[in-house]
């Protein structure tokens, strides 16, 4: 093939022109193969982090309720506590009173007396009849 470029100038050309023409092709082929490569390498990651996103959100959001039910739960108890605290004090008392009340009309005092001598109104000592 050379002896015959060799005799024509223009086939010598052409030939070149061939060669030329075949690489840039080739690594036309080669770069297009790299483009993709990288393009599904991008997706791919892409996806990666999509999917990481998803499961780290769901992850989270599990977390979260956990230690929300944990902080709800102890500050539930604190409250509950403080309500029975204060109901059984209330409580307490009252039967306290009703008690004293009880014990002044056994001796046979009568209402206004009780009333004068503890310091509670005439309607409450008249309810513990």
């Amino acid at each position: 093939m050379d002896r015959i470029a060799e005799a024509k100038g223009e086939i010598k050309m052409a030939l070149n022109t061939l060669i030329h023409v075949s690489q840039d092709e080739r690594e036309r082929a080669i770069n297009r193969s790299r483009r993709m490569w990288q393009t599904d390498m991008e997706s791919n990651l892409n996806t990666s982090h999509e999917a990481g996103r998803i499961e780290g959100r769901a992850e989270g959001r599990q977390e979260g309720m956990r230690l929300g039910e944990e902080k709800g739960r102890r500050v539930g108890m604190s409250l509950g506590e403080k309500k029975g605290r204060r109901e059984g004090m209330r409580l307490g008392e009252e039967r306290g009173r009703r008690d004293i009340v009880q014990r002044m009309r056994a001796k046979g005092m009568d209402n206004a007396a009780i009333a004068d001598l503890t310091g509670y109104p005439v309607e409450e000592i008249q309810q513990y009849n």
